[in-house]
């Protein structure tokens, strides 16, 4: 009889550790999920706008627009360095992080979050891209805040990168 209720609590135990353990599982493997979007999603923004020749980023901070130097049939920059005829950009619209390229558009990253927790102050708003200073486009940070809701119903994980990418191209006064 005592042997059979010491059984029964350590059972009792074990499930309860292991429901605690798949848990926690499920919100790990949804937060590195959600990491893994995003740094990929910076990365891949840095390595496009690095190469540009003009970017410009919308007031609100939504929209980073930018060209790639005009290249020969060789694929070689042309001399004097040119702007492309055709613009690209990247947008926040709707939760959503879209690459335009000509008449091409593609979502990049969703759950996009419209605020950023870490923020101070009561306007917890953020500007996803920002031009760095000068009237000529040098820098532009990424600022990137996503939240997913987790397999568990009540848990909601956030993920945050920033990056500051220099523009390699940017001419040094405007023609």
């Amino acid at each position: 009889m005592v042997a059979s209720l010491i059984l029964t609590l350590v059972l009792l135990a074990g499930v309860s550790v292991m429901g605690s353990t798949l848990q926690s599982w499920a919100k790990n493997t949804t937060r590195v999920d959600a990491e893994n979007e995003a740094a990929y999603a910076v990365r891949y923004i840095a390595s496009q706008i690095q190469e540009a020749y003009i970017a410009t980023v919308s007031t609100d901070g939504n929209t980073l627009t930018y060209y790639l130097p005009d290249k020969d049939d060789t694929g070689d920059y042309k001399t004097p360095l040119a702007k492309e005829a055709s613009s690209r950009s990247f947008y926040v619209s709707n939760g959503a992080l879209y690459e335009q390229s000509g008449e091409e558009t593609r979502v990049l990253l969703s759950h996009i979050a419209s605020t950023d927790p870490t923020i101070p102050g009561s306007d917890k708003s953020y500007r996803v891209f920002d031009a760095g200073q000068g009237v000529i486009t040098h820098s532009v940070t990424i600022h990137l805040v996503t939240e997913r809701q987790t397999r568990i119903a009540e848990n909601m994980t956030r993920s945050r990168h920033r990056q500051l990418v220099y523009i390699r191209n940017a001419p040094e006064t405007l023609q």
